[in-house]
């Protein structure tokens, strides 16, 4: 997968960005703390990435370190949770500043972002609190439990499927995402028949 550019800035909007690399101009979406932070058209950028498959076409979003791009992928996993709200979270606070507002459970906090209501503000506590002490897992399966996702499947499956492949030897995202698909196809066949 796409996970780091590395190129000058060649367009420049609020929640977007394209990136000259190599010849080639990426389409970018990014928080606006990070937008904030980019130079002006010409000045060279370095970006942490994820390449996310819609269904009518893919998405990259970019984010100044590693740590906004991990915690955007632990986002999605949360059910109801797209890219856009997720990308509105990490617009609004910093990861820390999540975080805390996760242990805090302050659900007032997390309702001020467009987009977050009551519901998936409840969400959000519940499925990232219980996770705070779990250690986050490699960012080659976070991108492969978010790319399942976009191809339709619910946040468990998707997870179950990545763990199922990572027990089968694969530690690349191609390798997880053909294992992990091959165990949903042989689950879908044991279902119908």
């Amino acid at each position: 997968m796409l996970a780091f550019l590395r190129g000058s800035v060649l367009e420049k909007e609020r929640g977007r960005a394209v990136i000259l690399v190599g010849g080639m101009g990426f389409e970018v979406f990014l928080p606006l703390s990070l937008y904030e932070r980019l130079p002006a058209k010409g000045g060279e950028v370095e970006l942490y990435t994820c390449l996310l498959l819609r269904e009518d076409r893919p998405e990259i979003y970019a984010f100044g370190d590693r740590e906004e791009r991990d915690f955007f992928l632990r986002l999605l996993r949360v059910g109801g949770v797209g890219p856009k709200t997720a990308l509105a979270l990490i617009s609004c606070f910093s990861v820390e500043e999540l975080r805390e507002a996760i242990r805090r459970e302050d659900l007032e906090k997390l309702t001020t972002v467009p987009g977050v209501g009551k519901k998936t503000a409840r969400r959000l506590l519940l499925e990232l609190k219980e996770e705070k002490g779990a250690p986050v897992e490699d960012e080659g399966a976070a991108e492969a439990v978010a790319a399942l996702m976009n191809l339709g499947y619910r946040r468990r499956e998707a997870e179950e499927a990545v763990r199922e492949a990572k027990a089968g030897g694969a530690q690349r995202i191609e390798e997880l995402l053909r294992l992990s698909l091959a165990y949903l196809g042989r689950r879908k066949e044991g279902k119908e028949a």
